[in-house]
């Protein structure tokens, strides 16, 4: 992984030298693509991680939605890291980290890829207009990303949003569908099986 342990970013120094990379070429069209949903919707979206593959990732890992609001605080912006400084970072940054799913060769999305102004609370509670739009956007995405091979649909969102949106439009990419990291992390048994699909997907950036 990009550093020698989770949780990185609770020191200050590691995310403003963070925030610093993100005018690498691998990142920077994502970062304007981005931006430019921003203009379209006037919704704040997290910054793609950096020290992710960007346009170099071999793998999408594919989540839900984003269940805190976004800030534009002065220290910088949200940005969408394994490295963040809460539990569900520090157990996909474990995840990836013991399963060879390495930040070079992959890159985080969600569904929804801003706040919704009514959190769910449940996956069901994430309304199909929601998903459709976000869907859009994750069409985009996908072909934006050269060197993409294989997509990890974690959880139930990501599943519905391919089934209804994405694959009736395009088959090129390995699917692998498994579980969202909320319910990994109550449960070892669903632990496993995240954990079996990150070890897929490992395999297959090589």
């Amino acid at each position: 992984m990009f550093l020698d342990a989770p949780r990185g970013m609770r020191d200050p120094a590691v995310r403003s030298q963070r925030l610093k990379m993100l005018g690498l070429s691998r990142i920077a069209p994502l970062r304007e693509w981005s931006a430019g949903i921003t203009v379209t919707t006037g919704k704040l979206l997290p910054e793609f991680d950096p020290a992710d593959g960007g346009l170099d990732s071999h793998s999408l890992i594919l989540h839900g939605w984003i269940s805190t609001p976004l800030s534009e605080a002065p220290t910088g912006p949200d940005l969408l890291s394994v490295d963040n400084d809460s539990d569900t970072a520090e157990f996909m940054w474990r995840m990836r980290e013991e399963t060879g799913l390495q930040q070079g060769t992959a890159m985080h999305w969600r569904v929804v890829p801003w706040y919704l102004e009514t959190p769910p609370q449940e996956p069901e509670d994430v309304s199909r207009a929601d998903i459709r739009d976000g869907s859009a956007y994750l069409m985009e995405l996908l072909f934006k990303l050269p060197k993409l091979e294989t997509v990890l649909l974690c959880g139930e969102v990501p599943r519905r949003a391919w089934a209804e949106f994405i694959a009736p439009l395009t088959n090129q990419f390995t699917v692998i569908e498994t579980v969202d990291a909320y319910a990994a992390i109550a449960s070892p048994t669903v632990a496993a099986e995240l954990r079996s699909a990150f070890e897929r997907a490992a395999r297959r950036t090589f």
